[in-house]
């Protein structure tokens, strides 16, 4: 299915679901619903900008996702590709216009594919706080040419290759958690052995009795005790 609009707006108000592939040219396209194909690829040709609605979603069952715009910028909401999502913004940014970004695990996915192709003359995502949010699984790749930052969160690590230094969100936060544990000390403890005191002859009980009653400690002890005289249980030194 072609929809050729020459220099005219698009709009896409309700939900569209083709067997097939699905090609859009158009001035603007905007997207504010569903658009799906099963059994081929979705191509978007702007002259002036993609606007994805925070709601719109955009899925290639079977096949790939091409959206190139010769001015203006594309914003992504939800895209999702089995095989390739080719994004070109040729003077433009490409941004996340779902804008629920929170972290790592609270946000939405703006491009999901095995192979992830991004070019952008300015921008690549908007900010550390409003990353383009990317999932190319574990065994996918990303490859980014940005003319100026790149800000991304590559949710699962994939192997990425870029033209410029960039920030990825999803990198941080898994550095952050790291740092956090390492400085999480386990308690040390440490055996503790005490002398074993006799109950039967305690220390503080050794002292010697004289005939006439008097005692005689055996050895210097500075604090008072509990001794036992012929007069019975005394609390003190004996003399």
């Amino acid at each position: 299915m072609t929809l050729n609009l020459g220099e005219n707006d698009f709009t896409v108000s309700s939900d569209l679901n083709i067997a097939g592939n699905l090609i859009i040219e158009a001035n603007v396209i905007n997207l504010d619903a569903l658009v799906s194909t099963s059994g081929g690829d979705i191509t978007l040709a702007s002259l002036a900008g993609i606007q994805m609605t925070s709601t719109s979603e955009m899925t290639a069952t079977d096949g790939s996702i091409n959206a190139s715009a010769d001015a203006g910028d594309i914003a992504l909401s939800r895209t999702t590709a089995l095989n390739q999502a080719n994004i070109t913004a040729t003077t433009g940014n490409i941004t996340n216009s779902a804008g629920d970004y929170q972290s790592s695990d609270s946000t939405s996915i703006n491009i999901s594919a095995s192979d992830i192709n991004l070019i952008s003359g300015l921008n690549t995502g908007q900010s550390e706080s409003s990353p383009l949010v990317l999932d190319a699984g574990n065994s996918g790749s990303i490859d980014i040419n940005a003319g100026s930052s790149i800000f991304i969160a590559n949710l699962f690590n994939s192997d990425i290759t870029t033209n410029q230094d960039f920030v990825d969100n999803s990198a941080l936060a898994s550095l952050a958690t790291n740092d956090a544990l390492y400085q999480i000390k386990q308690p040390q403890t440490e055996a503790m052995v005490f002398q074993h005191l006799d109950v039967v002859a305690p220390q503080w009980q050794q002292y010697t009795e004289e005939e006439d009653g008097s005692v005689r400690a055996d050895q210097t002890i500075s604090a008072p005790r509990i001794y036992y005289s012929k007069k019975g249980w005394r609390l003190g030194n004996p003399k």
